[in-house]
């Protein structure tokens, strides 16, 4: 295997607002909640907002993990519906 077809089957690294937004079916303002609370890593290329696929992927897993552990928002055990 090549180094290029190695690299191609990474996938993005970065991605701008609008992507992550996608990824993580948000809005701006939540997105920008996010990054400003820490739970996602990005960075200005140029004048460009970058958020890292990686920082992404780590939020969701935390999310998921917090909800299966009962400490996610939404009903506790015991409340009644």
């Amino acid at each position: 295997m090549n180094s290029s077809t190695a690299h191609s089957d990474l996938g993005p690294l970065v991605v701008r607002p609008k992507g992550a937004r996608r990824m993580l079916n948000c809005g701006q303002t939540r997105l920008y909640e996010l990054i400003a609370a820490g739970e996602l890593d990005s960075f200005l290329d140029g004048r460009s907002r970058k958020i890292t696929v990686e920082s992404i992927f780590r939020y969701i897993r935390r999310r998921l993990e917090d909800s299966q552990s009962g400490r996610g928002k939404g009903k506790s055990a015991g409340s009644v519906p």
